[in-house]
């Protein structure tokens, strides 16, 4: 068994200019090592450690907008998820760069129900979400490209 060290930041903030007007921002920082690793053929001290993103990010503004027709009022929203570099093996020669993602969605809400139509990965951005190595076989496995869908919520009791 080896030793690690693990150090970092994580900062947020909000902001709510108007009625209906939000923003959020939120940055995390992680430099997580091997102090001390060497699996008998390998020293790996001072490699990051595998899975471990250095940085993330996640940033959004949601618009309530000030209009209602018969109790249904629309919602705008947007929001930016970045992740990386994330090394895959103890070696860190296998590396995931960092990549942002971009969604958007565009609700209508009442009382009773919402209707919310969305959108990921808006710029089909390609990237892996996980690799491993097992009985000398490599797999990885890509994310979902440019994604839309819909989403209807009801409100059966308050």
């Amino acid at each position: 068994a080896g030793r690690t060290y693990s150090r970092g930041l994580e900062l947020s903030a909000a902001w709510r200019p108007a009625d209906g007007l939000s923003a959020s921002l939120s940055y995390g920082y992680t430099r997580a090592t091997f102090h001390r690793y060497d699996d008998g053929r390998n020293d790996y001290s001072g490699k990051r450690l595998p899975y471990s993103p250095s940085h993330t990010l996640f940033a959004s503004a949601t618009w309530r907008v000030p209009l209602q027709w018969q109790g249904i009022r629309p919602v705008i929203g947007a929001n930016l998820r970045g992740v990386g570099d994330i090394k895959w093996n103890e070696s860190n020669d296998l590396t995931q760069p960092f990549y942002a993602l971009l969604g958007m969605q565009i609700s209508l809400e009442s009382r009773l129900w919402s209707l919310n139509l969305w959108a990921e990965n808006l710029t089909d951005t390609r990237y892996s979400t996980f690799y491993f190595t097992s009985i000398g076989n490599s797999f990885t496995q890509y994310a979902a490209p440019r994604t839309i869908g819909a989403t209807l919520r009801l409100r059966l009791a308050k």
